[in-house]
């Protein structure tokens, strides 16, 4: 899970509002 928020960081800049 947290690979893929890094990698939502670097897409979408915000991996916090989706997660």
């Amino acid at each position: 899970e947290y690979a893929v928020k890094t990698t939502l960081n670097i897409d979408l800049s915000k991996p916090l509002v989706k997660f």
